[in-house]
């Protein structure tokens, strides 16, 4: 679990990125684990980084705003927004073959799919009257379905740990427990009314950020810390991340600011005002961030930066980032790129652009036209065929 910092309260974290770490054979969740890492513990391509197209399919009637992988699986939802069709769509990770979908109808928003233990679990959020938590086996069977309030509003999905899912949701913003099993509501905590974040899981605690940082004991629901953002940057109610956790401190991006929170102090240790923009990615000793449209590699302990790559003269970091022990995967809104972490240099290009996720030795790519394409790592000797 790495080495343990314990914060004043006697609640102590360890390095998540470590122990949660998405596994190179699945994709379940909001950036690959429940720490929201974005790193997959795994070499990509001892054969070469050059990942061959496998297939494409039209998944959706619009951009895709969720992905997970998992057993052979492949999920999506579409970017909605008051939409009148909005369909949970599970297609084959081996040839992209349609499986089963589900379509929720007129709702204001059907969000990031989270898989666990065989079972998918999903938000709709539609203000009072059909707002609504959803368990399906990952053959498209149905569970069960659990009311939640909410108003309008969207969320990066739930996750899973030891039997309880933790999600975002409540009327004016808050937490919620429900048991994986059936649905029953465990607790709720009420926290600042923003939306599309998803907790993060860190040793037995939920660390949130909204405009301030929370530190939630998963056991109870009590908030354990509270850290105060003083120059927040309020644009908006979508904080549109989760935080990433590594020993005993948090670290988000906030309009341009790339912060850390010191969670034994309860304080800020370090801000960096870089145009440093969305979700950060970590494989426990560094952080991947966008930084001026470039991908940059910063050290924790103070937001230098050690490495930087950029798509082209002109172009920027557009996708998030997905980070594995050879390369870092990110897109400019065009080509999706292999970026070599020991050369800085690009390794190879794939022509599409979009959501990003790594399972089964395979890049999965999800794009603002509804359209998913799936690239697989082959032993040149089956170049001209295929390596099952």
């Amino acid at each position: 679990m790495g080495i343990q910092h314990t914060i004043g309260t006697g609640i102590a974290f360890a390095c998540a990125a470590a122990s949660f770490a998405a596994s190179a054979n699945e994709w379940p969740v909001y950036q690959g684990d429940v720490a929201h890492t974005g790193y997959v513990n795994e070499a990509l391509a001892p054969f070469g980084a050059h990942p061959q197209p496998l297939w494409t399919a039209a998944v959706q009637a619009v951009a895709v705003s969720g992905l997970a992988v998992s057993e052979g699986v492949v999920l999506t939802v579409p970017r909605t927004y008051f939409a009148t069709g909005t369909p949970l769509v599970a297609v084959s990770a081996v040839d992209g073959a349609p499986l089963w979908s589900v379509d929720f109808g007129s709702v204001f928003s059907l969000n990031q799919p989270a898989i666990d233990s065989g079972n998918v679990y999903v938000q709709v959020s539609n203000n009072f009257d059909a707002t609504f938590l959803s368990a399906y086996a990952l053959d498209g069977t149905f569970q069960w379905r659990a009311p939640f309030d909410s108003q309008w509003e969207h969320y990066l999905g739930p996750i899973a740990v030891d039997g309880t899912l933790y999600f975002d949701g409540g009327t004016y913003g808050g937490m919620y427990a429900f048991n994986q099993a059936d649905g029953s509501e465990r607790y709720y905590t009420g926290l600042p009314q923003y939306d599309s974040w998803s907790p993060t899981w860190a040793d037995g605690n939920l660390v949130v950020y909204t405009n301030e940082l929370d530190v939630i004991s998963a056991a109870t629901g009590s908030i354990v810390k509270t850290i105060i953002d003083p120059d927040y940057d309020w644009r908006g109610y979508s904080p549109d991340q989760a935080p990433i956790v590594l020993g005993n401190r948090a670290y988000v991006t906030n309009y341009s600011r790339l912060v850390a929170f010191d969670l034994d102090q309860g304080t800020i240790a370090w801000v960096r005002n870089v145009d440093a923009t969305g979700q950060i990615s970590t494989d426990g000793e560094n952080l991947f961030v966008v930084v001026g449209g470039t991908l940059s590699v910063r050290d924790p302990a103070n937001g230098d930066a050690i490495w930087s790559w950029v798509p082209s003269a002109s172009g920027t970091v557009a996708t998030r980032i997905v980070v594995t022990k050879t390369h870092v995967i990110v897109g400019d809104g065009t080509n999706t790129y292999l970026v070599n972490r020991a050369t800085h240099q690009t390794d190879s290009t794939l022509a599409t652009s979009g959501l990003i996720a790594y399972a089964e030795d395979t890049i999965f790519i999800a794009d603002d036209a509804g359209m998913l394409s799936a690239y697989r790592f082959v032993d040149p000797i089956f170049a001209s065929g295929f390596d099952p």
